[in-house]
């Protein structure tokens, strides 16, 4: 099974498939509070002229209409600071964005196959257009969050605003 819906995760977790092709994160960071723990293992890095892997890199962001900017400035260094980055990041499966990482994952050997897997990594976007799609997702998102926009007319906008990107890199 390949993709990264709920679905198909839990067709591999209940042992309904023999494989699934997604992110491992979805497994390592939660094959101890997981219901149905399960056993499971990386597969082979995929290769045909070089080794690669997909990669993303996460982020935190804080609105700029933030009631409380001193607040939100306390809670970005919070969740960023080294002890609660590697917390954080161990707890969803990442590595934290740090020179020294492997220093916090010694021992933990799903954690060091992400961290000798993370040099083939090839980050999104994968696609020519896909960082402006990224970009009008949020857009539209903090528009409906913000109470600017409907949700429907948030989506419409948004496959309206996609298309046209698509369409200057095609």
């Amino acid at each position: 099974v390949t993709g990264s819906g709920d679905t198909d995760i839990d067709y591999f977790r209940n042992g309904q498939v023999l494989s699934v092709l997604t992110d491992g994160n979805r497994f390592y960071g939660s094959q101890e509070t997981y219901v149905n723990d399960f056993n499971w293992a990386f597969g082979p890095i995929l290769s045909e002229k070089r080794q690669v892997t997909s990669g993303t890199v996460g982020s935190y962001a804080v609105s700029s209409n933030a009631p409380s900017p001193e607040l939100a400035v306390a809670w970005i260094k919070h969740v960023t600071n080294t002890e609660n980055s590697v917390l954080i990041n161990k707890t969803v499966g990442y590595l934290p964005p740090l020179t020294d990482a492997a220093t916090y994952y010694e021992g933990e050997e799903g954690f060091q196959t992400l961290l000798e897997r993370a040099s083939h990594v090839q980050v999104d976007p994968i696609f020519p257009s896909s960082s402006q799609a990224y970009l009008i997702l949020a857009e539209e998102a903090q528009a409906v969050m913000t109470g600017s926009k409907t949700p429907e007319d948030a989506v419409a906008s948004m496959q309206q605003r996609i298309e046209e990107a698509k369409a200057q890199v095609e």
